[in-house]
Formats: structure tokens, sequence, C-alpha cells
């Protein structure tokens, strides 16, 4: 089976990074972790391993500091809340309003489609 360039990429960063949690030194279970959200940069100061334990544990932490993030579909309004519960409450009454809006602005020639789950 071939690797992809991704997978050529990360076992070298592995590698590079001593396959080690940076953290706590834990040798499985290892995630890449960019330091900028940014997925698409792999760049080696944005990345860093961290074991499945440390990187939720970060996570948890932002999410804790920062709170949660949604964007409506229709109008990209930003949305946050500690709470993931009120979050997705807040951001689909928020998007039904949207598309009403989108629906009677256009006389319903636009008929926006329900999104798949």
């Amino acid at each position: 089976m071939r690797m992809s360039n991704f997978q050529i990429y990360k076992a070298i960063i592995f590698n590079i990074l001593e396959n080690k949690c940076k953290q706590c030194g834990n040798k499985t279970k290892l995630h890449l972790h960019h330091k900028d959200y940014e997925h698409t940069n792999n760049k080696l100061d944005n990345v860093e391993l961290l074991c499945k334990k440390c990187h939720y544990q970060l996570h948890s932490v932002e999410r804790i500091t920062k709170g949660l993030k949604r964007s409506c579909r229709y109008c990209r309004q930003e949305f946050k809340s500690l709470n993931r519960k009120q979050l997705t409450q807040n951001v689909q009454a928020h998007e039904l309003s949207c598309k009403q809006k989108i629906i009677e602005e256009t006389n319903g020639k636009i008929k926006l489609e329900e999104k798949e789950k």
C-alpha cells in the first residue's frame, strides 16, 4: 500500500519529535497537535506530539477558558458558549430564522435544503 505525502510527512515529524508526548513522555496513542489550530499548517514550529490523554486535556481546558464556537451556515454569524447543548440550540434557532429570511427575500424562489445528519 502506498503512503500519502501527509502520511510520509507525519512519520518524519513523529521521528523528529522522538515519538513521545511533549507533556508526559508517553509513547502510545500519539496525536499531531497544531498549535494554531490550522490543520493545513504543518510547519515544524506549529506542530507537537501529544498523547491522546494530554491532547484531550489541552482542548478541554481551552473549551473551558475560551468556550465552544460555531457559525451560522447561512450568514456566518459566530456563536460562543461553554455549554455544547446550549450552543447547538442557539445556532439552530438562528439558522432557522436566517433560512426563513432568505426564502422571504427571494419570494420563495430559493429553497434551502435541510442539512443531512
